[in-house]
Parts: C-alpha cells; sequence; structure tokens
C-alpha cells in the first residue's frame, strides 16, 4: 500500500465509476479493505472508498436474497434470512470462511473480488448459482461461473453493487463439505452441491470445487453424469472435471481423490 498516492470517498455512483475508469492511475475500489491491506499491493495507486454510496443491505426478492456489495460478511452471517437459506449450509460457509474478527470488516463483493479458489463462501454460491450485478457503467448482471475465470477482465472499470442468491426451489437441498489441516482452517480441498432430490434420484445438479484450480470452479462433467444416473448413491465420477495442482498442502492425487469423497459427502447430506 506503499504507493497509494490517492484516496476517493464518492458519494454517486457515477462519480465512482468516473474514477475507476481512468487509464491513467490505477485505481481500485475499496469496501472492508481487509484483503488489499494485508497484501501491500505496489500496483494499486488510488483507492475509491465505496462506504457512501449506500450498497449494504440485504432484502428477499421473491425467490432471491440480494445483497448489496458492501455488506459485510457478519452482517449476512447475521441476518434471519441469510441464517435460515438453503438449511443453515450457507451461513456455515460463510463462518468458514473467515474469524469473526474479519468478517466485522470483509465485505461480500470484496470477497467473491479477492476470493482463492478454497474460498469456502464462494465455493459455495457458485454451487447456489449465485450472480453480480456490476455497473461498468451499464448495468448487466454477470453469473459467478462467468465472473470467475476472468475477473481481472470484467472488473477493469467496473463496480459490483449487488450479489443475488438464489433461494431454494421446492425439493432443492444444498449441502457444503470441506478437509483442512485443523477445523479452523481454510480448506484444503472443499465442495458444494446443490441439487433436487426425487425418490432417489437427482436432478438439476450443481456441483463446485475449491482447491483443485485457479479459481472456484463448477464440475460441470460431474452434473451431467449425476443427472443420469438412478441411484443417487452411485459413485460420483469427479476425475475428468478437475486437473488439480500440487502443493505442500497437498499432492494432485490427493486433491483429486478428496474432491470425489467431499462430493460423495455432500450428496448423502441432501438425502
Amino acid at each position: 500500500m506503499t504507493d497509494i498516492t490517492e484516496y476517493y470517498r464518492p458519494k454517486h455512483l457515477a462519480e465512482a465509476l468516473a474514477l475507476l475508469a481512468r487509464s491513467h492511475v490505477r485505481t481500485v475500489p475499496i469496501g472492508g479493505g481487509s484483503k488489499l491491506i494485508a497484501e501491500a499491493r505496489r500496483d494499486v495507486e488510488a483507492v475509491v472508498d465505496l462506504r457512501d454510496l449506500n450498497l449494504s443491505s440485504i432484502r428477499l426478492d421473491r425467490d432471491t436474497l440480494r445483497v448489496g456489495a458492501t455488506t459485510t460478511l457478519q452482517s449476512l452471517l447475521d441476518s434471519p434470512e441469510s441464517a435460515q437459506a438453503w438449511g443453515g449450509e450457507l451461513a456455515r460457509a460463510i463462518q468458514h470462511t473467515t474469524a469473526r474478527n474479519l468478517r466485522e470488516q470483509s465485505t461480500l463483493a470484496g470477497t467473491l473480488v479477492a476470493a482463492a479458489s478454497h474460498n469456502p463462501l464462494a465455493v459455495m454460491l457458485l454451487a447456489l448459482g449465485a450472480s453480480l450485478t456490476m455497473l461498468a457503467p451499464e448495468r448487466r448482471v454477470v453469473a459467478l461461473d462467468e465472473f470467475f475465470p476472468q475477473r481481472e477482465t470484467l472488473l477493469r472499470g467496473a463496480l459490483i453493487i449487488e450479489v443475488g442468491i438464489p433461494l431454494p426451489r421446492s425439493g432443492e437441498a444444498a449441502a457444503f463439505e470441506k478437509v483442512s489441516r485443523t477445523p479452523a482452517d481454510l480448506p484444503i480441498v472443499c465442495a458444494a452441491v446443490r441439487a433436487r432430490l426425487a425418490k432417489g434420484r437427482l436432478s438439476d445438479v450443481r456441483i463446485a470445487l475449491g482447491g483443485v484450480g485457479p479459481v472456484p470452479l463448477r464440475a460441470v462433467k460431474t452434473e451431467r453424469a449425476l443427472a443420469t444416473q438412478a441411484d443417487a448413491a452411485a459413485p460420483t465420477p469427479i476425475v475428468d472435471d478437475i486437473d488439480p495442482p500440487s502443493d505442500f498442502l497437498g499432492s494432485a492425487e490427493y486433491r483429486r481423490e478428496m474432491a470425489a469423497v467431499l462430493v460423495r459427502r455432500a450428496i448423502e447430506r441432501l438425502q
């Protein structure tokens, strides 16, 4: 952060977008600042503080929970709508994402912008089919499926103003699972599954994985395979969906095996 020379706190979205659109100054938005400050980035010259833009809110819109971009993770966790959503699994993913003191500071949009591959909330929201409302300056809705692989491009001169989190329809459920060195640690590998289960058979399956690639990702081939199986308890064919890295936390083989195990555990919890 030693190279920051400009600080702005706009009162209007148009002003914030104009600042972010500048090409001659490397400018980024800042909500809670927990990630930006911790990284001490040297490529940032100016910050646009979003606190005065009224982007902190939580509201129900029929079958969607709409959360303002600067809503803190703790505020989201404390809201009755979030606590009850998806049988408490959304709240569980939030709790696994970071400790209470950082949840009080970290914003929802900032968490998704900075999310590492193994971020529990990012993986959970990807499985649920969440989307972002962005201004650049025109308004557009971007699914997390599209957002994670091309974050840097989509965020250039743009601003996230809202996150839309689908709520369960009849027969739908979701579950989150992780493996980590200790219960308090971030996952080495994590998985979230959303599906509809009827008469022992899965449909409308969405599977998201963390810790098995550069960003949180969908296991699309596995989703299709599970949707065609007559028995939800059949083995999970995860291997063709991922090409995980090896590092000091776990080998590629370990991550591949654990991905299959965690998806199976999540499916079992849906039943």
